[in-house]
């Protein structure tokens, strides 16, 4: 466990592509709202190098992060479900019902469709929100189903923050994945690949 790790226990919506934070209409759709918070798992990890003769740690190296969020979503739209399965859903008619097609368009081996994020609380003057430049969202392999409705149900989720895959200089491989604050201390920058 990392000191960067947290449990935050506050209500708020999830939105996919946001333009900024300044104002609700800026916020993107919203996607996903939570009544339990969310846990930030930085994954923060080091490499030791020893000398060999006698295993003593010589030089401490910190080779990067995985920030991971994991929340449970009280109530979510198709987006979420459509993020989370790739190409395998999709709507159809003027009504827009919703369908699911196995194996729909999704090649094994592609990569889970990525977004831009912000989560904002119930109360914004709690300084728990938080913006995602790349981030790929799925439901954990595991996750179990509620077949009774003996408490509301909620889906699981884990927001993987990862960098743009054209990060290949060092300006670009160095912006933020995650940003953690107030709303009105966030920014998004939508130049960003």
């Amino acid at each position: 466990m990392s000191i960067a790790d947290s449990i935050y226990q506050v209500k708020g919506y999830l939105y996919v592509q946001p333009t900024g934070t300044s104002a609700s209409s800026v916020y993107g759709t919203q996607v996903a709202y939570t009544e339990d918070g969310f846990a930030l798992k930085a994954n923060i990890k080091h490499y030791i190098e020893s000398v060999s003769e006698f295993a003593e740690a010589q030089n401490v190296i910190d080779v990067g992060d995985d920030p991971v969020i994991m929340f449970t979503a009280k109530t979510y739209n198709i987006n979420v479900a459509k993020g989370m399965v790739g190409n395998r859903a999709g709507t159809v008619g003027t009504d827009a019902v919703v369908y699911m097609d196995f194996p729909g368009t999704v090649v094994p081996g592609s990569s889970v469709p990525a977004y831009r994020y912000l989560f904002v609380p119930e109360d914004t003057t709690i300084p728990v929100a938080f913006v995602v430049h790349r981030g790929q969202m799925y439901s954990p392999d595991d996750a179990e189903i509620q077949l009774a409705l003996q408490k509301d149900m909620t889906i699981p989720l884990i927001l993987h923050c990862t960098r743009s895959s054209a990060a290949t200089s060092a300006a670009v491989y160095s912006y933020r994945k995650l940003r953690v604050s107030r709303i009105d201390k966030l920014t998004v920058d939508t130049s960003l690949p």
